[in-house]
């Protein structure tokens, strides 16, 4: 059961989304917390939210070692400089 009355703890919620995937019946043994900030950090800056948004939401500064968390599919966003 789920505690409304408080916001989840990041490892709460990748507990949530290992659960629901594995529910699913995924593979979720190489699956972490760092997998979903690494894909919805991605995801985000590819579909075009503003860079700043999703940093925002995830809590994370936009410095070097935060950087490593995104990996872009696409080689467009690397010649939008």
């Amino acid at each position: 059961m789920f505690d409304l009355s408080r916001q989840p703890t990041s490892e709460q919620v990748s507990a949530m989304i290992v659960r629901g995937l594995d529910h699913l019946g995924y593979d979720t043994s190489l699956f972490s917390g760092i997998s979903a900030r690494r894909g919805g950090l991605s995801t985000a800056i590819e579909k075009g939210v503003p860079e700043h948004v999703p940093w925002m939401q995830s809590g994370h500064a936009q410095d070097p070692a935060a950087r490593r968390y995104v990996k872009l599919g696409s080689p467009v966003h690397f010649f939008k400089t």
